[in-house]
């Protein structure tokens, strides 16, 4: 009998004690100095995450509410830009812009697939007005990784001044990511990711490039000016209300992540997704996506699914992700992110083979656990 519920998921995740008992202290003011001395670590911690001397503005929203940022601050209306468009996320980067006015011209790829440098050195060829290329490091809906240093480099190669931005929402602290060193112009997350945080959090981070590409152009935005969040980052200030506990609890959680060092996160999260798709070819599923992301499995669903949806989630109480759009009866995706360990996605492995016999599957006890446990020790 199963009597702890695991969340697996790849956001929200599971949260790290220290971080559950610091969102649980008493209220504090958000113009108190106890907060803005919070919020100048919370600051200078996710500089060093996203390896930049930048600013890196906390909005107080989801992923999503960066993109809009984005969208509102850095284009006038009628500008051209290219985004990849090879899951339900990274579409909806192109959704936003044409709200915003912007000409938004999709590089599609196939669902499952990265965008690979030639396709986008190719779409800038055709669009020579393209000002700027946004790409997603981690498109959790199809467990996608894309290499953005090797296609920022091209990028930057073939015409210099073409913005390079990067959604890395759930690749960030899942996958390497170094903003200044990788030249990018502007990069953003959330915080209920690889930050290991609860919801409602937004960091992002523009280059030189990229302000004085915002300078010229009027936000569209109250709420998300990134002027006016700038202005505000320079004195440990938010514009509008932030969402005060949770950073209290991002505040906890990168003095996790920064005692234990940026690249421990990286190596656990690499480490868990082999793990994970180790034991999905040792039991006889098909693994979907590639080249694989560290932040999320996503694996096609066995015959009798619905069954084996019903013993997961009710029975053995782990919750996971189903697939978005087309492949929502296709897949679902095991996230491994945020605080978990070798035991949590073990007991996960264990929970999908009781899941996987009771629905009428005929597999070898262990064999999934036996292959994963060989991963990690590998």
């Amino acid at each position: 009998m199963f009597l702890t519920p695991r969340l697996a998921t790849p956001g929200t995740t599971p949260l790290p004690p220290a971080v559950l008992a610091a969102v649980a202290r008493p209220m504090i003011h958000h113009r108190s100095p106890e907060f803005g001395a919070i919020l100048a670590r919370v600051h200078a911690g996710l500089q060093t995450v996203f390896n930049t001397r930048q600013p890196v503005l906390l909005l107080t929203s989801s992923g999503s509410g960066a993109g809009e940022a984005v969208a509102a601050n850095l284009f006038k209306v009628g500008e051209t830009v290219i985004y990849a468009a090879h899951g339900k996320f990274s579409r909806r980067w192109g959704e936003m812009l044409r709200r915003q006015g912007v000409n938004a011209v999709a590089l599609t790829v196939e669902e499952g697939r990265a965008p690979q440098t030639a396709e986008v050195i190719e779409m800038l060829e055709r669009h020579p007005d393209a000002s700027a290329v946004w790409l997603t490091q981690s498109e959790t809906s199809t467990s996608v990784w894309t290499d953005v240093r090797e296609i920022a480099a091209a990028v930057r190669a073939y015409r210099a001044d073409t913005l390079v931005l990067v959604d890395a929402v759930s690749g960030l602290l899942a996958h390497e990511l170094d903003m200044d060193g990788w030249d990018l112009d502007l990069v953003f997350g959330a915080s209920q990711k690889g930050l290991m945080s609860p919801p409602g959090l937004a960091p992002i981070a523009l280059s030189e490039r990229a302000w004085r590409k915002a300078e010229r152009v009027d936000s569209r935005s109250v709420y998300f000016d990134l002027h006016k969040a700038r202005q505000s980052w320079l004195n440990s200030k938010t514009v509008f209300t932030p969402a005060v506990s949770a950073v209290v609890g991002l505040d906890a959680a990168l003095n996790l992540i920064l005692r234990d060092g940026i690249e421990h996160s990286i190596a656990r999260h690499a480490a868990h997704s082999r793990a994970v798709r180790g034991a999905a070819a040792a039991l006889g599923l098909t693994t979907f996506g590639a080249p694989p992301s560290h932040a999320v499995t996503a694996v096609e669903f066995p015959a009798h699914a619905a069954r084996f949806k019903q013993v997961l989630r009710d029975e053995a109480r782990v919750t996971t992700a189903g697939g978005q759009d087309d492949l929502a009866d296709r897949i679902f995706r095991v996230g491994h992110l945020g605080w978990q360990d070798q035991g949590d996605v073990l007991a996960v492995v264990g929970a999908i083979e009781v899941a996987l016999l009771r629905s009428g599957h005929s597999i070898e006890p262990g064999a999934g656990l036996s292959a994963a446990q060989r991963a990690y020790c590998t």
